[in-house]
């Protein structure tokens, strides 16, 4: 399991509305899952192209999982500090709904 993405679980959800992201983290103390935030597609669709800095996008009710959208249209998700002080980083081009950064990598190449 690639250590920077074993303390968050992102989950896509899909109905009538679309596809939703929903965002759960590990706790390290026996590994059961807590609930962090859920976006929602109309959310995910209204996020700007190519914001000049990064958009924090939302958080848990205690600040340790942060989704941000960055100017290259991928996301970020920060998770930390854990005990030791260590803040997890995890980086993603696309999710399933969000076609803009998958597209982008495609017509550059």
């Amino acid at each position: 399991m690639n250590p920077d993405c074993d303390v968050v679980a992102i989950y896509a959800i899909s109905d009538v509305e679309g596809v939703h992201m929903q965002v759960w983290y590990v706790l390290p103390e026996g590994g059961n899952g807590r609930f962090a935030f859920m976006l929602y597609a109309n959310e995910l669709d209204a996020l700007p192209d190519h914001p000049e800095e990064a958009v924090l996008v939302a958080a848990s009710r205690d600040n340790y999982v942060r989704l941000y959208w960055l100017s290259d249209n991928s996301f970020q998700i920060n998770a930390g500090p854990d005990g030791e002080g260590k803040q997890r980083i995890f980086n993603f081009m696309s999710f399933p709904g969000t076609v803009r950064a998958s597209t982008l990598e495609l017509q550059g190449e």
